[in-house]
């Protein structure tokens, strides 16, 4: 396989465009016989669909840790990401490129551990193995260079650490086992059942937002308005 570029439209590095031109050139520069891909974080291609139409394969960076979300929510997420691309490109080959989870750090719910990640790693494998779907886990060792770009996360994203040691809970996997993942959509609140309040009601005359709190949705697919009624004199 021939990828051109990683994360290029990410880090902004190139136009979509000028990717595109540079895909073409390659593509009509090898065999047929190898797929080119470019290789970018899932939204780029889901707002990119000329982008899609270049590639022969659909490679893309999914990281539920990036987005924010507790590891038991991981492999879901995962899962929801990669249904959003074949659902916009079902004639497409889509390969989740790069997912993982760090043994430090955070990202706002987002925990790293060495707990958290071995679960994360163990489960999505197996989610990967029961749906054939074709998966590359990011990555094989730490990197303690990497802090500078990503923080204390950044040095710790390896299945083995910087002295080529399995990390602790990571066995699993590589014994063949599968572990039992859950692949229900985190809900506000951390409830299933759906439940409104107000948590601050301004006082009268007051210009301040009237603030509430929805739980039980998946929040992903609701835009939640809120208002005050004022009713005056009786209409």
């Amino acid at each position: 396989m021939a990828i051109v570029g990683s994360e290029a439209i990410l880090r902004e590095d190139i136009s979509v465009s000028g990717l595109i031109s540079d895909i073409v050139q390659v593509r009509t520069s090898i065999p047929a016989s190898i797929p080119v891909a470019t290789s970018d974080i899932y939204p780029i291609f889901l707002d990119n669909p000329d982008l899609v139409n270049a590639v022969d394969v659909v490679f893309a960076n999914i990281y539920p840790f990036w987005e924010g979300h507790k590891v038991q929510h991981g492999t879901a997420m995962l899962q929801y990401y990669y249904s959003q691309l074949t659902a916009a490109y079902p004639s497409k080959s889509i390969v989740v490129s790069e997912t993982g989870w760090p043994s430090c750090g955070s990202q706002n719910d987002a925990i790293g551990s060495p707990a958290n990640a071995a679960m994360y790693f163990n489960q999505v494998h197996s989610w990967a193995r029961d749906h054939n779907i074709k998966m590359f886990y990011f990555e094989p060792l730490d990197e303690s260079w990497k802090v500078t770009d990503e923080g204390p996360q950044g040095a710790c994203w390896g299945v083995w650490d910087k002295g080529g040691n399995l990390k602790t809970g990571m066995a699993p996997t590589f014994d063949g086992e599968h572990t039992a993942y859950d692949l229900s959509l985190p809900t506000t609140c951390d409830i299933g059942e759906f439940s409104f309040r107000f948590t601050k009601v301004p006082a009268y005359g007051s210009f301040e937002n009237v603030q509430g709190e929805v739980c039980g949705i998946f929040s992903r697919d609701y835009r939640i308005v809120m208002f005050i009624r004022v009713v005056e004199n009786g209409q």
